[in-house]
């Protein structure tokens, strides 16, 4: 399969398309090859009726959702500090500031990727249904780092292109508990996530009860203007950051934030195409202030499909 996706590239980097009998549109090409999803196998929309708006995800919802896992080098302790999303068997999309040296501290170190995990705290996640039946996930799959791509403009000081491609060890097994998330590649895909529309999150991050949600937890988010996101961000302080509404949008809802823990967290939204509805990655959550104290203050995304080429230029390689 690798070899005829080279095939297509070398031939499609040469040739006129009106030459050839493939489609030389490399994504959809490598997605025919198992280098990136098809439609079919990517962000997978629960059959039940699962509305959104905040509160504890069904133990399947989100299979692309990734736990990166750090290793405290001074006291050999083992946890998470930030979120990823699985967009292919190898690759995991997160923040660069979650991986960068510059933002992480000395006696910290990337260690893995987990995924297909809910529950934090139980070995065994286990949900009940309405009718009192147990439905239980198979142990999470934890992936060791291969390498980690920083995107090239990333600037740890204003945190403009806050993105890093993470390659595991081993590819991940496709299971209904695991399975990636589509990326906004098709035609008008980048009028996805338009100011005033709505969007998803979903993370393990602080809430009114505890500073880390034992289960994974969603919400519906309201897109902003960015413009107005950067006002209200400033009359309380600001971070000392460039924004760009090119490169970054702007979500939240009443009362309710993405927060520190949920760094690299995926900022999704729902497209049907090809008669296929599914679930497409439009943003990672890149800034927000320390705690989620102030929960009036807006969250800013890092926008997907501005960096569609650099991903792809990673992805090939």
């Amino acid at each position: 399969m690798i070899i005829l996706a080279v095939i297509i590239l070398f031939f499609c980097g040469i040739f006129p398309t009106e030459k050839l009998l493939v489609h030389c549109n490399s994504w959809i090409d490598l997605a025919n090859t198992a280098i990136l999803p098809t439609q079919k196998q990517c962000g997978k929309v629960g059959i039940s009726n699962r509305i959104m708006g905040g509160g504890e995800t069904y133990i399947d919802e989100f299979p692309w959702t990734a736990l990166l896992l750090y290793k405290n080098e001074s006291s050999g302790e083992l946890g998470s500090l930030c979120m990823g999303s699985l967009i292919n068997q190898y690759y995991v999309i997160t923040a660069a500031q979650c991986v960068s040296e510059d933002k992480i501290k000395a006696d910290i170190t990337l260690q893995g990727v987990r995924l297909g995990e809910w529950n934090i705290v139980t070995k065994t996640d286990c949900e009940n249904s309405q009718s009192g039946r147990e439905f239980c996930a198979p142990p999470p799959e934890e992936r060791g780092i291969a390498n980690i791509i920083i995107h090239p403009k990333f600037n740890p000081r204003k945190m403009t292109n806050d993105l890093a491609l993470i390659r595991m060890t081993k590819k991940a097994e496709y299971t209904e508990f695991v399975s990636p998330i589509c990326l906004p590649l098709q035609k008008g895909q980048q009028y996805l996530g338009y100011a005033n529309s709505t969007a998803e999150i979903s993370g393990w991050g602080e809430n009114k009860a505890a500073a880390r949600s034992r289960t994974k937890t969603k919400a519906r988010v309201k897109i902003l203007n960015l413009i107005d996101c950067v006002d209200t961000i400033t009359r309380s302080g600001g971070y000392g950051y460039t924004y760009s509404s090119f490169l970054q949008t702007c979500a939240m809802g009443d009362g309710i934030a993405a927060c520190k823990l949920d760094t690299g967290a995926p900022l999704m939204v729902q497209d049907t195409k090809n008669k296929i509805t599914s679930y497409y990655l439009i943003g990672v959550f890149s800034s927000v202030e320390g705690t989620c104290e102030l929960r009036n203050s807006p969250n800013i995304y890092t926008r997907i499909y501005p960096q569609i080429d650099w991903i792809q230029k990673v992805v090939n390689s």
